[in-house]
């Protein structure tokens, strides 16, 4: 699927959260706490019926070369004891009680201090899709991901996967901090087509900053 529009699109959303960033950067308290990486996953129908599916975290990985470079993966499953109905469009439109699709999505960055105030850089973001179940066919695969703050509010991109697994080195070098317009995380979106009876959309969003990176590229996601 072919992505119009992507750069004017992104440049719209900068711009706005630079003006309301810019209004206030508040100092960073003495008691600087480390962020924790959160990630959901959400199944939607194109008729609405939405689900929230649980994503588990695998133990975090740090490298022996260097203790300040982590490594977190986190797995999720389509299977009814690992999914919760959020909202129903219609009687009949729900996600079939079956294991035939899971995937993961793994986040690796690295930190440092920096005049006291602890930075991150995003470095490698990977991941897939496994579909068990031969009537699933998958299709508008997308990933983004994003390392910013006030001052580098440009280091975001995308990609258009062709294969079901991803690995992208993002190629970014100036560190984050956490703080008003602070975003470091990734996303990653794939269609999943019954046949021809039913698509369903599947978002996965990992966010290690308290800002959610689909308010960054939320609008450059792929119709269901």
């Amino acid at each position: 699927m072919i992505i119009k529009n992507l750069n004017k699109k992104l440049f719209g959303i900068i711009i706005s959260l630079t003006l309301i960033s810019s209004t206030i950067i508040p100092a960073y308290a003495s008691n600087e706490f480390e962020p924790t990486l959160r990630c959901q996953v959400t199944l939607e129908s194109e008729n609405g019926t939405k689900y929230l599916v649980d994503a588990y975290k695998l133990p975090t990985t740090r490298s022996a070369d260097d203790e300040d470079s982590s490594s977190i993966t986190f797995v999720y499953s389509l299977d009814k004891d690992n999914m919760t109905l959020l909202t129903r469009a219609m009687s009949i439109d729900e996600w079939d009680d079956s294991e035939g699709v899971n995937g993961y999505i793994t986040i690796d960055f690295d930190s440092r201090k920096e005049d006291g105030i602890t930075e991150y850089l995003l470095e490698n973001v990977s991941g897939g899709w496994r579909v068990d179940d031969g009537s699933i066919s998958l299709s508008d695969r997308f990933v983004a991901y994003t390392c910013q703050d006030i001052q580098d509010l440009y280091q975001t991109d995308w990609k258009e996967p062709t294969k079901n697994t991803f690995d992208y080195d993002t190629n970014f070098t100036d560190y984050a901090y956490e703080v008003n317009a602070g975003v470091l995380g990734a996303c990653s979106s794939v269609n999943l087509n019954r046949g021809s009876s039913s698509t369903w959309q599947l978002i996965v969003e990992c966010n290690y900053f308290d800002n959610n990176i689909l308010d960054i590229v939320g609008g450059l996601l792929p119709e269901k």
